[in-house]
């Protein structure tokens, strides 16, 4: 009786898809990328994609990953994933690019050679290294404005800039110096440190190859340079990569999407 009234669920569920949407959902295997306008299904379709993947194609939940942008799409989508397959939702990985490496991270903090408590840093925080950072080394605001500094360095990990120079240079090696020393991180680092991780330990980026050998991408514009190189290194074996978006809609341009 479960059995009937999940699949009366997930029939339904597929009803509501057109030609277009229905296709994508179904071609799971290989790489398919979906553009489309607001309030087009975007989301709903990848979804179902998920459903459809566990469901009909047996798909082990656990070799699913799904990256979303903001901690509120992630729990949005895990509690429709939950009301459609139960249980099974809690096995699929659903998280913020920066949660993901944020887990890697600390799993593998031996291999980066920080503490595996080290603490991620926000605004606030940064700042407070910066002044730091200004007052030992002697450097005039005037000159450089913390702030400024900060923005500048974001956008060279964010790989938004090729260089930094001169005074901007020195500031940021003694801030990544600052960092190290007290097992911090800023966001950003999350995803270069992940980067730095995978490219020089191929044993652990075929690990995470395995372990997610399904990934979908909400929001694909959304996602800077850092971010589609790390998707693209965990995507490399498998190239079963699943990505929606709306090149209209970017709301993250300021962090180099």
């Amino acid at each position: 009786m479960h059995n009937m009234e999940q699949l009366s669920k997930t029939t339904d569920l597929y009803a509501t898809l057109n030609k277009e949407q229905l296709e994508a959902v179904q071609t799971v295997e290989g790489p398919v990328m979906v553009f489309a306008g607001a309030g087009t299904g975007k989301t709903r379709t990848l979804i179902s994609r998920i459903i459809y993947m566990i469901e009909e194609c047996h798909i082990a939940p656990y070799h699913i990953l799904a990256i979303t942008f903001t901690k509120k799409a992630t729990n949005e989508m895990r509690e429709r994933l939950q009301k459609e397959i139960g249980a099974k939702a809690s096995l699929v990985h659903i998280s913020t690019i920066h949660s993901l490496c944020a887990t890697i991270l600390r799993k593998n903090y031996h291999a980066i050679g920080f503490a595996r408590n080290f603490e991620i840093i926000d605004e606030e925080d940064q700042l407070k290294a910066m002044n730091e950072i200004y007052k030992k080394a002697e450097i005039e605001r005037r000159v450089l404005a913390p702030r400024v500094a900060l923005k500048a360095i974001g956008d060279f990990k964010n790989k938004s800039c090729n260089e930094l120079l001169g005074l901007l240079k020195t500031v940021y090696d003694e801030y990544q110096k600052y960092l190290k020393e007290h097992d911090l991180m800023d966001f950003e680092d999350l995803l270069v440190k992940t980067e730095e991780l995978f490219k020089q330990n191929p044993d652990i980026l075929h690990f995470y190859q395995d372990a997610f050998q399904y990934v979908l991408v909400d929001e694909l514009q959304d996602t800077n340079t850092v971010q589609y190189e790390i998707i693209n290194l965990i995507c490399q074996k498998h190239e079963n990569v699943f990505a929606v978006g709306d090149d209209d809609q970017s709301i993250y341009s300021f962090r180099g999407s």
